[in-house]
């Protein structure tokens, strides 16, 4: 079945699927509420889990939000950590991978990347360069989380214009909010065949009196990954078996204390990582460090007060791009960020509830070559600062949220010229959102914002070579700020036998910034030149520059669960859906294609089996230069058990990831016709808990 024969989005079978689901969702229900009860029927109606998220002016459930947003608690982690983040989020709605590497995947939402989706820990940015290129790792980790959160849309007004398209934030515990009563911990163990992944993670948390304190640390590495088939397509003299340089190496260490009082708490913390990974398709690794300092202060005050809590943050980032088999540095990254973050929340007043956000954000980035000489990008000093106020209103069955944010962002190069100027925008966000709970265990969410972002230094300023994604890149420093106005609308059931959620969105843009390949001389290629920029037919490098024009992106997303009759039977159905559009009617480059899947999850005492089928559409609704990619279908089991003893709660599992062992290429990555994703690879791991 070629489930992309129409590539109108209204015409899509997944589409209608998403459109048509919900509603039969809520006949689902009315007929397993109906039915005659069987022995293992629950007579209770059953709730989700809350589970709150922190990222948000007031902490509540992910499903209490006029947004929609999806919270992975710590167990859930064990099933879905991967290598790199992208890769670990991949499975959710709406959400994919970059996909370059083991070692450099970043998530990708509703079509939207790099700059346009944040990364946070703990509520505060990660200062590294994975926003410059697909090559660049994400310098947090999720073995040692607590939670991850995912808003998917706008999330500008508390986190700034790099969130227009979505957040990431990693939760930890580094910096501990309460005293345990006890010395608790968690030791992790995993090892994998296909990748050859060796993981170990450990954490200790502690504390007497009102004094706390946590310490962690985690290793993991893989191997060259295996994968069926060949490297390139059709192509017998690549490579099969193994993908050679895929392999990976990271390291991280992390402590903090805090003092907790009735009121009040402070506490900081650091971290060191130390990560080495491969660039397939390239004989070239990256050698990555990053250390960072965070300070947090909280105060739960009285009166119009109701707390104020401050975060600091200070990350020193440093990777190497290294040739071989000369282990030459070819180029080094740094930066020394600096970020800032005051929120006071106020008593209601007429019935409003509010967070008024202050934040500063002082960056200073570079790419030298060993010898001082510039390399892709001139160094830039980046000074950011922002207020933004958000209001919120509880009508009972109806919830109204209203935002604000104005920020002032400049870019600075050190050798700022009449070809390269300083450049500011100054960015307006607003947003309102509501969420009518319209029947017990059920609400619908509607989001309205307008955003604004401006181009980052590499957008602006880029104009060089880059080995990983083979790529001469050229910036425009006159670039515009780029706008959006977008709707959010979510349907959810929050109880009973069926529970889920159905969304839909709109974001268009204007001044929509991306890397477009060109072809100046018309032969329906990529122009291709030399390391200096000059045209070569030989080349190594494609000619790609950052352009402006309009933009629409539009889709739907789908999650439901049902209990079976069968006790301890879950059935989990998902999909999504996105179409992304220039103004000339073409498409925007690397988007992903549309996916349906279905799960089963079966619990019995100590005893858990699960599995994922995932459909993946072919991709042929592809931008100038670029190519289609095939379709796959990928199935995934896990198990595991649970056993108490002495105090120590430990839990086996084993999961196998593509287990028929599917070739498969993603179309969000660069490397997608040189390097497709690994086959089959079962993974052995010991959590323990005490």
């Amino acid at each position: 079945m070629n489930l992309h024969r129409h590539p109108g989005l209204r015409s899509r079978p997944l589409h209608r699927a998403l459109v048509a689901a919900f509603p039969l969702a809520f006949a689902a229900n009315a007929l397993a509420q109906t039915a005659a009860p069987s022995p293992v029927s629950d007579p209770e109606p059953r709730k989700v889990e809350p589970v709150v998220v922190t990222a948000t002016p007031v902490a509540r459930s992910a499903d209490q939000l006029s947004q929609p947003a999806t919270v992975i608690t710590r167990s859930e982690l064990q099933g879905l950590n991967a290598v790199n983040l992208g890769d670990t989020l991949s499975a959710l709605p709406g959400v994919t991978s970059s996909g370059f590497a083991p070692g450099a995947g970043r998530p990708i939402i509703r079509g939207q990347d790099g700059p346009r989706v944040q990364m946070l820990e703990n509520g505060l940015g990660v200062a590294d360069v994975s926003v410059l290129s697909p090559d660049h790792r994400v310098a947090t980790e999720t073995l040692n989380a607590t939670q991850v959160e995912v808003l998917r849309g706008p999330a500008t007004l508390l986190f700034g214009s790099g969130a227009i398209g979505g957040l990431v934030n990693v939760v930890n515990r580094r910096i501990p909010l309460t005293v345990p009563g006890a010395l608790g911990g968690e030791l992790q163990l995993r090892a994998a065949s296909g990748t050859g992944e060796r993981s170990s993670a450990i954490e200790l948390n502690g504390g007497a009196g009102r004094f706390a304190w946590h310490v962690d640390a985690l290793k993991t590495g893989t191997d060259d990954y295996a994968f069926p088939g060949l490297s390139i397509k059709n192509d017998p003299a690549s490579f099969s078996g193994r993908l050679p340089n895929s392999n990976t190496d990271n390291r991280e260490y992390g402590l903090g204390a805090s003092f907790v009082a009735d009121r009040w708490l402070i506490g900081a913390s650091v971290q060191d990582e130390r990560s080495t990974y491969g660039v397939p398709a390239e004989e070239a690794f990256l050698d990555m460090k990053q250390r960072r300092g965070d300070l947090l202060a909280r105060y739960s005050g009285s009166g119009w007060l109701e707390s104020a809590t401050f975060r600091l943050a200070r990350t020193n980032y440093e990777h190497s791009e290294i040739e071989l088999p000369t282990r030459e540095v070819a180029v080094t990254f740094k930066t020394d960020a600096t970020e800032g973050r005051a929120e006071f929340k106020h008593a209601p007043i007429a019935g409003w509830r509010g967070t008024l956000v202050l934040q500063a954000q002082r960056r200073d980035f570079s790419a030298l070559s060993p010898t001082g000489d510039v390399e892709i990008v001139e160094p830039v000093k980046t000074q950011a600062d922002a207020l933004a106020l958000v209001e919120e209103r509880d009508f009972g069955s109806f919830a109204l949220d209203l935002g604000l944010r104005t920020e002032r962002e400049k870019h600075r190069p050190t050798l700022a010229s009449t070809t390269n100027p300083a450049r500011s925008f100054n960015l307006v966000s607003v947003s309102a959102g509501g969420l009518w709970r319209f029947a017990p265990g059920f609400n619908a969410g509607l989001t309205l914002s307008s955003n604004e972002r401006a181009p980052t230094p590499s957008e602006l300023y880029t104009n060089g070579p880059h080995e990983a994604t083979a790529t001469f890149e050229v910036g425009d420093p006159n670039l515009h700020k780029e706008r959006s106005r977008a709707v959010d609308l979510t349907l959810r059931k929050t109880e009973g036998p069926v529970r889920g959620s159905v969304s839909l969105f709109q974001q268009r843009f204007s001044n929509y910034v991306f890397g477009q390949f060109i072809d100046v001389n018309g032969d329906g290629l990529a122009d291709r030149v030399d390391e200096d920029g000059t045209a070569d037919p030989a080349g190594e490098f494609v000619f790609l520059q950052y352009v402006q024009t309009s933009a629409r992106f539009r889709g739907a997303e789908l999650e439901l669960l049902a209990d079976t009759p069968l006790a301890g039977l879950t059935a989990r159905f998902f999909g999504d859906t996105v179409r992304a559009t220039l103004v000339d009617g073409s498409p925007v480059p690397r988007i992903a294609p549309q996916r349906l899947g279905v799960g089963l999850r079966y619990a019995a005492g100590p005893f858990k089996l699960g599995g994922n089928l995932t459909r993946v559409s072919a991709q042929n609704r592809v931008s100038l230069l670029e190519t289609p990619t095939a379709g796959y279908t990928r199935l995934d089991l896990d198990a595991s058990w649970r056993v108490r003893a002495m105090g120590v709660d430990t839990e086996l599992f084993l999961l196998v990831r593509n287990a028929t062992n599917e070739a498969y290429r993603l179309h969000t990555s660069f490397l997608k016709d040189e390097a497709p994703q690994p086959g089959r690879s079962a993974v052995l791991g010991l959590r323990a808990r005490f």
